[in-house]
């Protein structure tokens, strides 16, 4: 009998165990799908207005800026021009006085002979400070730095003109014969290229 009893009472709690663990499981998964519900629309609405946020801003053209930086860039090209060629003709100068000038000075005896010969040869026709080979060095110098720009030849010549005028300060007044063949040459190296664009669409048409 009290077998029976004790095999009944095991059964029984056995039982109340196992639906008791059911009991659990079903609540587990219950709280689980709680847990992973899906709010359609707040997401949505969330997507539609992070991108609204991510819209690229529409990109002005500041004129006023754009000119500004356009005008900074011409003066230091002005500049850098300006000072090139007040060396160069300062240089050419320099050279001419030492082959001609110093042979009728008492400076003379201080200045090596190879030295005037070497000058010499340097502002004969042909030579390196010749008018024409110092005008073409002056005139490439600006096609360079202006991109070969024929528009900027006007501002370039402004500031050929200034340059030679400051070399002529530093001289002390006019400069020799050969600084001034120089200039005329530059000049009108100057004007062809002003008006080099024009000529090249009169040929084609």
């Amino acid at each position: 009998m009290n077998s029976v009893n004790g095999v009944a009472g095991y059964q029984t709690s056995n039982q109340a165990y196992s639906t008791k663990t059911k009991s659990k499981g079903k609540t587990d998964q219950t709280k689980e799908k709680e847990a992973v519900i899906y709010e359609k629309g707040k997401k949505n609405q969330t997507s539609v207005s992070n991108y609204s946020e991510l819209k690229p801003k529409k990109y002005t053209v500041d004129k006023k800026e754009i000119e500004a930086m356009k005008n900074a860039l011409d003066e230091r090209l002005r500049d850098s021009f300006y000072q090139m060629v007040k060396d160069m003709v300062g240089k050419q100068n320099t050279t001419y006085s030492l082959a001609i000038e110093t042979i009728l000075t008492e400076k003379q005896d201080a200045i090596k002979p190879e030295m005037i010969e070497q000058a010499k040869i340097d502002i004969a026709e042909g030579g390196y400070w010749s008018p024409k080979n110092t005008a073409d060095r002056i005139l490439q110098f600006a096609k360079a730095i202006s991109g070969g720009d024929p528009e900027k030849a006007d501002m370039l010549k402004a500031s050929f003109l200034r340059g030679f005028e400051e070399a002529e300060k530093a001289w002390g007044g006019a400069l020799p014969e050969i600084c001034q063949k120089t200039k005329e040459a530059v000049l009108e190296g100057f004007n062809a290229w002003k008006y080099e664009s024009d000529n090249e669409t009169v040929g084609q048409e």
